[in-house]
Formats: C-alpha cells, structure tokens, sequence
C-alpha cells in the first residue's frame, strides 16, 4: 500500500484542529491549502474513505465518517 502524500496528511492533521468562530475554519483551507473550501472537502470526502488513510489514523478517519453519515442522514430529512 502506498503512503499518503504530504498533503494527504496535512490534511488529515488540518481535521484534527477545532475552530471557535464561525468561518476561521473556511479562511484557514484557504490561507493553508490554497483552494476553495468546497475543493477541500471534495478531496477530503475522498481521502477519508482510502486505506491509506485509515492506516494513518482509524480514529480520525472514523470520526470523520461518521460525521459525514450524521450529515447525510439529517439533509435526507429535509423536505
């Protein structure tokens, strides 16, 4: 299995950190990475379903998943 790449892994590193104000979250993808927040989710939607990832850090990567479920879950709700 091939290792993550170095902005795979600042990536998961990036999802490790918590933000306290609404939006500080958005211009940090941007200021660090470079790309739209929308771009950066993508990527990472992505990445956490990889077993390079997993391998990386399981307990991350599911968090991550979960949440992504909560999300689907509630937006699957809505009329």
């Amino acid at each position: 299995m091939a290792a993550l790449s170095a902005i795979d892994q600042q990536m998961l590193e990036f999802e490790k950190r918590s933000w306290h104000y609404a939006g500080a979250k958005d211009r940090d993808i941007t200021d660090t990475f470079g790309m739209t927040p929308t771009r950066y989710y993508h990527k990472l939607a992505r990445l956490i379903t990889t077993e390079r990832a997993y391998a990386y850090d399981p307990m991350l990567v599911e968090r991550l998943l979960n949440a992504r479920s909560t999300v689907q879950r509630v937006e699957g709700m809505t009329p």
